[in-house]
């Protein structure tokens, strides 16, 4: 089983205005990783607008590699701005915010050396079994 380990970084990102322009002004972004199997292996996104975003860390990863990812409400897409790459997150209630795909890659590299991929299903395997055992008892 995984340990517990909360990981988690705190990214600068900067506002998207409505016209998709990447603005000066930056703010921090904390990005969150339990890897207790009781949360799904989620990233949390705590964002400077005060709300939190959850999702599979394999969204992000998605973005990073094929430059798009998500079709509900949260979506990842790359863009050329600036002289820069930047990784743009679009939320349900209209706001965006960009930040560097390295910083991010960083963070999510750190997340699959606490749970490597595949691993997550071991575990929530491993834990329903348990409570299978508890409730009715051990077959052997």
């Amino acid at each position: 089983m995984t340990t517990s380990t909360l990981l988690d970084s705190r990214i600068q990102v900067r506002v998207v205005d409505d016209l998709g322009r990447v603005l000066r002004a930056a703010r921090t972004m904390h990005l969150v990783y339990d890897p207790s199997p009781s949360m799904g292996y989620e990233v949390r996104l705590d964002d400077p607008a005060g709300s939190e975003l959850v999702f599979a860390r394999e969204l992000l990863q998605a973005a990073l590699r094929d430059g798009r990812a998500g079709d509900g409400a949260v979506q990842f897409h790359l863009a050329f701005q600036q002289e820069s790459t930047w990784l743009i997150l679009t939320r349900p209630e209209g706001s965006s915010f960009a930040f560097k795909p390295a910083s991010v890659a960083a963070f999510l590299a750190r997340t699959y050396e606490a749970v490597p991929a595949g691993a997550e299903e071991l575990d929530l395997d491993l834990d329903l079994d348990l409570e299978l055992i508890k409730f009715f008892g051990d077959p052997a």
